[in-house]
């Protein structure tokens, strides 16, 4: 059983942070007697002393001084599970899983990813690269929550991010290379395409 409570070590941090009773009083919207209690009843249940009063300023131990570093960071902990668990009521996923086509533009996906953080800093984000119907299968089996891809998937609404160009290669000895009209759609059609990989287990 924890020998201090959250409270108290809010106000003990609360009290460096203002240098004293009276500025913590008003930071943390208690009464400066209060706030003399709690951080009383706090150097009491661990029987160190971890603030000097001289004057009207409260000044940390060497004690104290170890001790606070350890405060902050249940404090900051503290506050990510309050965070969670307002975010968790407010419907907002936890975790959320992307498929990424890899010819998906690194820097415009590394912006949006930046956002999010803002936005939500404290959702989990798990990126899965995918290529060509890959992305798709992911998202039709449930496997990630988003799917950025470059085939259109038909009955799921789909948004437009931008347009990427690409550039067909082929051999300089390739009967493509002989003509000097330029290139359709339909010719090219006509020769073997090699595609590297699709990451799609089920090809249709």
């Amino acid at each position: 059983m924890a020998k201090a409570t959250l409270e108290q070590w809010r106000m003990f941090k609360a009290v460096v942070e203002h240098g004293g009773f009276a500025g913590a009083s008003s930071a943390v919207f208690k009464s400066q007697s209060t706030v003399h209690h709690a951080v009383q009843k706090l150097e009491s249940a661990l029987q160190v002393k971890l603030l000097e009063v001289k004057g009207r300023k409260a000044y940390l131990t060497e004690n104290g001084q170890l001790i606070l570093r350890r405060a902050e960071f249940l404090i900051d902990e503290a506050s990510k599970i309050e965070s969670v668990a307002n975010t968790l009521s407010e419907g907002i996923e936890s975790t959320l899983k992307i498929a990424v086509d890899e010819v998906f533009p690194q820097h415009l996906l590394y912006q949006a990813l930046s956002h999010i953080n803002e936005q939500y800093p404290l959702v989990k984000i798990e990126l899965i690269e995918s290529v060509l119907n890959g992305a798709n299968e992911l998202l039709t089996n449930a496997v990630v929550d988003l799917a950025i891809t470059s085939i259109a998937l038909y009955g799921i609404n789909c948004h437009s991010l931008c347009d990427i160009e690409f550039i067909a290669v082929a051999h300089p000895d390739h009967p493509l290379h002989q003509r000097t009209e330029p290139l359709t759609y339909r010719e090219l059609k006509l020769h073997r395409q090699i595609v590297v990989r699709d990451s799609a287990t089920q090809t249709s």
